[in-house]
C-alpha cells in the first residue's frame, strides 16, 4: 500500500533506536509502506547494525520498497550479513532498486 500523499516519517524514523525489538521492527515495516526516500539513511544504518536478524532483514525490504540508489552500499554490505534472511532480503531490495 502506497499513500497519496507522504505521512511524515519522523516519528517512526525516532523509533528505530527503541529498546524493543517489537517497536523497531514495526518502525522498520511503516518506513517500507510511507516509502519516503527521507528514511533511506536511518534505515541503512539499521540495516548494517541492528542486533536482531529479523529487524535488519525487514530494514532491506523496506528498502527495496523505497528503491532509492542511496541503499545500495548498505544492500550491497548486507549480502554478506551472517543471516540467510538478510542476505535474501538484501538480494531481492538490489533488484527492486535496479542495482
Amino acid at each position: 500500500m502506497r499513500f497519496a500523499t507522504r505521512p511524515t516519517s519522523k516519528p517512526v524514523e525516532n523509533a528505530l533506536g527503541d529498546n524493543d525489538t517489537e517497536t523497531r521492527r514495526m518502525a522498520v515495516w511503516a518506513l517500507g509502506e510511507i516509502g519516503s526516500p527521507r528514511a533511506v539513511m536511518p534505515l541503512a544504518e539499521v540495516l548494517l547494525n541492528d542486533p536482531v536478524a529479523e529487524v535488519r532483514a525487514r530494514a532491506a525490504w523496506a528498502l527495496g520498497e523505497i528503491e532509492d540508489p542511496r541503499a545500495e552500499e548498505a544492500l550491497s554490505k548486507a549480502m554478506k550479513d551472517e543471516s540467510a534472511e538478510v542476505r535474501r532480503m538484501a538480494i531481492w531490495a538490489l533488484g527492486e532498486i535496479g542495482g
